[in-house]
């Protein structure tokens, strides 16, 4: 396994993230303290591969939880206020 299979490029990341290189250059620590991102390799704008591709389908599950929950809230919601013959 060659040493670029195992780590991800600032253009890789910001891809997945759907950003540019230069926002992951400026927010990446905070991203790294609020939200969990794998630490850059301190020799440049690289990450581990593995770490990287573990924390975003972590963040995919996270969103697709929150939707199903906002989901879940507004059936529930609903099923309240029709169960109360409309008044809310």
């Amino acid at each position: 396994m060659s040493l670029s299979e195992r780590t991800v490029d600032i253009d890789e990341v910001a891809a997945a993230l759907r950003r540019t290189p230069d926002y992951i250059r400026r927010n990446w620590l905070k991203m790294h303290q609020r939200h969990g991102m794998p630490r850059k390799n301190p020799t440049g704008w690289i990450w581990p591969r593995g770490a990287m591709e573990a924390w975003l389908e972590g963040a995919e599950a996270a969103e697709v939880t929150s939707l199903s929950n906002l989901v879940a809230n507004q059936n529930k919601k609903l099923a309240q206020r029709y169960s109360n013959g409309g008044r809310a």
